[in-house]
């Protein structure tokens, strides 16, 4: 497993204070997108900041639903 440079991680939390979105993130440092999302989380824990799914998304406010498959 890589380590990234401390500097890296400060250079994806800026991004990601900015605004920009994970996967950009990953994308312009070169880093999987798992590590930019630990990160984000870890950035948020340590500001004391909850996340809260946005509701104003159809795809992330929508209610989960059950698909059955049945057998034959």
């Amino acid at each position: 497993m890589e380590q990234h440079s401390p500097s890296v991680r400060a250079q994806a939390v800026a991004l990601m204070n900015q605004g920009i979105p994970n996967r950009a993130v990953a994308a312009q440092l070169n880093i999987p997108r798992g590590t930019v999302g630990w990160w984000r989380s870890e950035d948020r824990k340590a500001r004391g900041v909850v996340y809260e799914q946005p509701t104003d998304c159809p795809r992330c406010a929508a209610p989960a639903t059950a698909t059955r498959t049945t057998s034959p």
